[in-house]
């Protein structure tokens, strides 16, 4: 039996976009289809993001062009911190069953996904970001990518000072994605 569910995004720049899935709607499969989302980032709005990552995704009019839905989902924002509503649809009530931030949504209900990772605040040199060790690991490559080019020309600038101090965040957060080439950076 399929657990049918929609689920709508809202963006100030965008608006809303409504999209069905057919399977898995129930909670804990929709925090695998949102975190799939959150974890293979792509261009676009959340909504895009969405359907890329979730290959059965297909945009739908509305929340009621499916009758018989089993949850909806309401997204508001970008990213892991975007507010989530969730609902289960029993006959022609419809009762709230989550209402707060999407990571923290994926997180309760992660018990079936495979290799999961929560997500962390990380402080870098100039805003702080949600990430887990996957996204963490590909925030990681952007500094030390520039310090790798930067070494022996540009130590002593800022923008070499910065790409350290954002890698130090990351490591400092998930000391896991520590490696050896990271000390020829002062990054310990």
């Amino acid at each position: 039996m399929s657990t049918r569910a929609t689920y709508s995004f809202e963006s100030s720049h965008v608006g809303k976009t409504v999209v069905y899935i057919h399977y898995d709607g129930y909670p804990e499969g929709a925090a695998g289809y949102l975190y799939q989302t959150l974890i293979k980032p792509s261009k676009g709005n959340l909504a895009t993001q969405f359907i890329r990552a979730n290959e059965m995704a297909e945009i739908t009019q509305s929340h009621d062009a499916h009758g018989d839905t089993d949850f909806q989902y309401h997204v508001s924002g970008i990213g892991p911190e975007a507010e989530i509503k969730a609902y289960q649809l029993i006959g022609d009530q419809k009762d709230p069953i989550y209402v707060g931030k999407l990571h923290e949504f994926i997180h309760r209900y992660s018990k079936y996904l495979v290799n999961y990772h929560p997500f962390k605040m990380v402080q870098s040199s100039f805003n702080r970001s949600l990430l887990n060790l996957v996204t963490a690991e590909k925030a990681l490559e952007h500094p030390l990518s520039h310090l790798r080019l930067w070494k022996g020309r540009f130590e002593n600038s800022a923008n070499w000072v910065n790409g350290v101090n954002d890698a130090k965040s990351i490591i400092a957060v998930f000391p896991e994605l520590k490696t050896v080439e990271m000390a020829s950076f002062n990054i310990c």
